[in-house]
């Protein structure tokens, strides 16, 4: 975390003008991908977030580090803190974050860009973004900035973050909103990426301090370490003053004190939970500083970072995750929170728009939740045979919404909920049927739902399984299964058409010889009517629809040809948060089936349906489908697309009939069959405990 005013106070007075170009550049990763949200309009934060325009977003950014041969090195903090404090700090943020979502009105958008929320799937969108530019990724284990100024200096570059904390470090600073914008690189053809930097030269030479004293200032100015009360008795102060009064005051300090001296001053007044992670700041510059080449830091950059310090060292339970897993968390096959489940035994709350008056979404998807946590925790059990004594349980806490507020749920693990199920150390041996079984098991599919997801084609599996999943226990008249595939289908053809090129010329003949074999056989799947989709019926729907004309399609250049992105003209007429609710569930479900799936390492493909996931759009389909209820009808003129959508509705049709009597989410909380608050609204019950089983 920054310290409060240093940025400001150094903008104004000690940047410098800077290019970059045939270099290597260190990217706080989190950073980068939040502020390049942040700076993007139409990313539909009111609905869910529009992953589809926010992918194109990080692709133009990183086509213009490739444009001007800049080499990132992009690395992603851990999900384990340094001490109690940073964790109370981290959920903080997190309830300011469940404020913003829960009071969110779309009329004041401004409100939303002030709130630090960040869409469900956007970070693993960044991570595709910079995977596809083939861009080395490093997913630390711990809280790295110091680790990452270590790596900066001994590459001899800067760092990209909007983090003053680096500054601290003694590393050239490059904040992101002092970068020149892709549109202007791409647009005047620029080999070099122009900039302005912090010159932590000319920071030290105005304040006549030196470089190993630039910690001192990080204890010193933030309160984290020492409170208003201990920074006034170290200096004999009566009253606070503003950040450049402090610094000047801290500075003449510094000039009268031996650093030792100073150490022992500092460390007396420092939170006494604090002084660890204080004393291992102010012994930073001692470390030793050797150059690296960037052939060296290209092979093996995990490596070398981890020799920057111990942030790839995981503590105590490092040991006993098995390799091919903590292999994983280091590529970012799994988001950094995960690291919280063997360690801390919780799992965190995820901040989505919802509806407050509604059961948290978390809910439509906590039986993956569990089974997801139960085999991340199978390494803490002993190997032990079903007529063992099987007594001991794990605690998990799962923070949950509760009205805005942010509340505690216990779920229990057993050994023997946890005997039954893959284990983690031995999921490489497992055959895939097994793992594939099991996650039919969890998502509670059955043989007739089986048959339906196998007629998709194979990299929107995984996302048709969790339709089903909430088609089961979702309201059918919010949640609207033709609205999510006509949703995935307009993008993924739009977004993967181009025109003018020798590839889509021959596509397009085979697309017309197979329409024609289509035409010929009735009874062909939806994969055939998916594969055979025709670009002019998605256009053509944009214009039949009514509910889609504040939708445009922008021509962009693409490879040698041409092609098509999405993008929003205007706001909607009408908000409603129930619609959003509904899928910010379905999210909720996807996001962690996603998951779980890679957890069973991949026993379906991993989707990249998320990339063509845009809830301005589905919102606006989900309203047209409700309004009208012979919607299906209007989409006669769009002949493939009517065709895929009528299989579609045939074949949910069945799976609703064969689904006939499963409880709705009402008679789930009724019934009790998931552990929920009796009263969204209450205040009663702050801790609850579940108790499950899978066999």
């Amino acid at each position: 975390m920054g310290i409060s005013g240093l940025f400001s106070f150094v903008e104004r007075r000690f940047m410098i003008n800077h290019k970059l170009q045939s270099s290597i550049l260190v990217v706080d990763g989190l950073n980068l991908a939040y502020s390049i949200y942040k700076d993007s309009p139409g990313m539909g934060q009111e609905f869910g977030g529009n992953y589809d325009t926010l992918y194109h977003k990080y692709m133009n950014f990183n086509t213009m580090l490739k444009q001007c041969n800049i080499t990132p090195i992009i690395i992603f903090e851990g999900g384990i803190e340094a001490d109690s404090g940073r964790r109370r700090l981290k959920r903080n943020n997190r309830l300011y974050k469940l404020s913003a979502c829960s009071n969110y009105d779309p009329l004041k958008e401004d409100k939303w860009q002030k709130s630090n929320s960040f869409p469900l799937f956007a970070k693993d969108v960044f991570m595709r973004a910079c995977k596809k530019c083939n861009f080395k990724i490093i997913q630390s284990d711990h809280e790295s900035h110091e680790e990452m100024a270590e790596l900066a200096k001994r590459l001899n570059c800067p760092i990209l973050s909007n983090d003053s904390i680096f500054i601290i470090f003694g590393t050239n600073l490059i904040p992101f909103k002092y970068l020149e914008s892709p549109e202007k690189v791409k647009h005047f053809r620029e080999s070099s990426l122009r900039c302005k930097m912090v010159s932590i030269d000319r920071f030290l030479e105005d304040l006549c301090i030196k470089r190993s004293q630039l910690p001192f200032l990080a204890i010193l100015l933030k309160d984290e370490y020492i409170d208003s009360t201990a920074f006034k008795k170290l200096f004999n102060l009566e009253q606070p003053f503003y950040f450049q009064k402090k610094l000047d005051i801290i500075r003449r300090w510094l000039t009268h004190h031996h650093n030792n001296t100073a150490i022992e001053k500092i460390m007396y007044c420092v939170k006494h939970e604090k002084r660890d992670q204080a004393r291992r700041l102010l012994q930073y510059p001692s470390k030793t500083t050797m150059e690296l080449t960037y052939t060296q830091v290209m092979e093996e950059p995990e490596r070398i970072f981890c020799e920057s310090s111990n942030a790839l060292a995981l503590p105590n339970k490092g040991n006993i995750l098995p390799p091919w897993f903590v292999s994983a968390l280091r590529q970012y096959q799994f988001p950094s929170w995960v690291l919280r489940i063997p360690f801390f035994h919780e799992i965190v709350y995820f901040p989505q728009v919802e509806a407050e008056d509604q059961t948290y979404s978390l809910l439509a998807a906590m039986d993956i939740v569990k089974a997801f946590a139960a085999i991340v925790l199978s390494n803490d059990y002993p190997k032990i045979s079903l007529e063992s004594t099987l007594s001991k349980v794990i605690d998990v806490i799962l923070e949950i919404r509760v009205g805005s507020e942010l509340k505690e749920m216990t779920i229990s693990f057993s050994e023997s909920d946890v005997v039954s199920l893959p284990n983690l150390k031995d999921m490489p041996d497992l055959p895939t049927g097994i793992r594939k079984q099991f996650l039919h098991q969890v998502l509670k599919l059955n043989d007739n739902d089986l048959e339906v997801v196998a007629q998709f084609p194979d990299e929107v599996q995984i996302f048709m399984c969790s339709i089903i999943y909430c088609y089961c226990r979702a309201n059918q008249a919010s949640f609207k299964i033709h609205g999510l595939v006509l949703m995935v289908v307009l993008l993924k053809i739009i977004e993967t058409s181009y025109t003018n090129t020798e590839d889509n010329i021959e596509r397009n003949r085979v697309a017309i010889l197979s329409e024609q074999s289509i035409e010929n056989n009735p009874s062909s799947n939806i994969k055939d009517l998916w594969n055979n989709i025709d670009i002019e019926d998605c256009i053509s729907a944009f214009k039949i629809l009514p509910e889609l004309h504040r939708f445009q399609l922008d021509i962009v250049t693409k490879g040698q040809g041409k092609g098509y992105i999405l993008s929003e003209s205007q706001s909607p007429s009408t908000y409603n948060i129930k619609i959003v609710h509904n899928y910010s569930e379905f999210q909720m479900v996807l996001f962690f089936t996603m998951y779980l799936n890679r957890l069973l390492l991949c026993p379906y493909e991993d989707t990249n349906s998320i990339l063509y996931f845009n809830s301005s759009l589905l919102y606006s389909l989900t309203s047209h489908i409700t309004a009208n209820e012979r919607w299906l009808d209007g989409l006669l003129g769009c002949k493939s697309l009517h065709k895929l959508l009528q299989k579609v509705d045939n074949l949910f049709s069945l799976l609703k009939q064969d689904k006939h009597g499963n409880p709705t989410p009402q008679q789930v909380k009724e019934e009790g069959a998931y552990p929920i608050v009796d009263d969204p609204g209450s205040d009663e019950i702050d801790v609850i405990t579940d108790t499950i089983a899978y066999i």
